[in-house]
């Protein structure tokens, strides 16, 4: 009993006083436009878990973030939405993971179009990064750099033409 309470206590890391926010920047590896590069003010939505020993406990859920400037790489800063900025509260680790372009879509659905534009499918082309952290004290870079790529469900359809059969 003495040792497993101990090792829990051990697991859990310190309780900053303070919150830290955590500073996001991000790239583009793979895109469906021709255009890997982000333009100011473009949203991603980004959800950060803590892990405490082997268990991952959701703390910040699809948050809005707003690209700081145009590149192939850039800041994103809280959008100020009505939820919470993302913050270290402890030690512990966390895993973050971000999609573009963000939606507001309670019900996680995402509604397109089919494409016939570059400005049509940047709508659609949807992106996915992860990453890890932690809050250490004294460390002044520990920015949360994403790599985003193009991910999307490939879904195909066959179908065959049905003939009436005559009796």
């Amino acid at each position: 009993g003495l040792v497993s309470s101990e090792m829990c206590i051990r697991d859990r890391g310190k309780q900053l006083s303070q919150p830290v926010a955590v500073d996001f920047s991000a790239g583009i590896t793979t895109r469906v436009t021709t255009n890997s590069e982000w333009e100011i003010g473009d949203l991603v939505g980004i959800s950060a878990s803590e892990i405490v020993g082997t268990t991952s406990t959701p703390k910040y859920t699809n948050v809005q973030y707003k690209a700081d400037a145009d590149g192939e790489s850039t800041t994103f800063f809280w959008a100020g939405t009505g939820q919470d900025e993302i913050a270290y509260t402890s030690e512990n680790e966390m895993v973050f993971t971000a999609y573009y372009p963000h939606t507001d879509n309670e019900d996680g659905i995402i509604e397109a179009n089919t494409a016939t534009t570059e400005e049509e499918q940047k709508k659609i082309d949807f992106l996915f990064a992860s990453s890890k952290g932690k809050y250490i004290e004294g460390n002044a870079n520990q920015k949360i750099n994403f790599a985003f790529q193009h991910k999307m469900l490939s879904l195909i359809h066959i179908s065959e033409p049905t003939r009436p059969i005559s009796i």
